[in-house]
């Protein structure tokens, strides 16, 4: 099942890791690749299975949300872009609140 799936990524180009570890429990393989930066989170369980399904887990809202294996690829691909975005504008957030304009030297020692 999980080859299925790591196929359907594949043919689209998107880079995956298939992390099937058996000797780590699954929150240390979650924890793992959350620390590693990974943007998004393909969980799969055995009602996952049963249901021809996966759970994706986004890394910057902590949002989930069940997909078809179908349909995972499209859905993958437009979810990277949402993440990549949504990352773009809260650091362009951050730099432009960050950023204090001075027209003297007075006014740069106030800060």
């Amino acid at each position: 099942f999980c080859e299925q799936v790591a196929e359907s990524l594949k043919s689209l180009g998107i880079r995956f890791r298939l992390d099937n570890r058996d000797y780590v429990t699954p929150g240390w393989r979650f924890n793992h690749w959350e620390i590693k930066g990974v943007p998004l989170r393909v969980e799969v369980g055995p009602k996952d299975v049963k249901n021809c399904s996966v759970l994706l887990v986004r890394r910057d809202d902590n949002a989930k949300q069940s997909v078809s294996i179908y349909g995972i690829g499209n859905t993958v691909s437009t979810m990277l872009d949402t993440i990549h975005q949504s990352l773009y504008d809260k650091a362009k957030l951050d730099l432009e609140s960050n950023i204090i304009l001075c027209s003297n030297w007075e006014e740069l020692k106030k800060i």
